[in-house]
């Protein structure tokens, strides 16, 4: 998907823990009806209808994926994926979460280099729609 302003305001702050990004994606959606929660929601790849913007430890789990990496139990920071890029993840580009650091600001990762911040909302970052199994 397209880069996408990540412009939901909400007052309760939302999970980073994976399996957290389908319940934060419908507390987005219940609220706005534009941003990053609301385009990971309308995606239909492959036929199914329940994508949701991933939560920031989802999004790190996609990291390490991306990039190969091993290691064990979740909370392994990713450390990028470098040259070994797997999974369609757009070089030196951010991706949101579903989680919010605060009213304004939202957690984002880079999948290529593997760092993780806070953005504000109004600010251009890709999404990468994933679903619950």
């Amino acid at each position: 998907m397209g880069n996408i302003v990540s412009n939901e305001m909400l007052t309760e702050p939302r999970g980073s823990q994976i399996g957290k990004g389908k319940s934060n994606t419908d507390s987005i959606v219940s609220k706005c009806s534009t941003g990053a929660g609301v385009e990971a929601r309308r995606y239909t790849g492959g036929g199914k209808l329940d994508w949701s913007l991933p939560s920031i430890d989802e999004l790190n789990e996609l990291c390490r994926y991306a990039g190969e990496q091993a290691g064990s139990g979740i909370k392994v920071d990713c450390r990028g994926t470098g040259e070994n890029q797997r999974g369609g993840f757009t070089e030196n580009n951010y991706y949101w979460s579903s989680s919010e650091r605060d009213e304004q600001n939202t957690w984002r990762q880079a999948l290529y280099g593997g760092g993780t911040g806070s953005s504000w909302k109004n600010v251009l970052n890709g999404v990468r729609p994933v679903r619950a199994f």
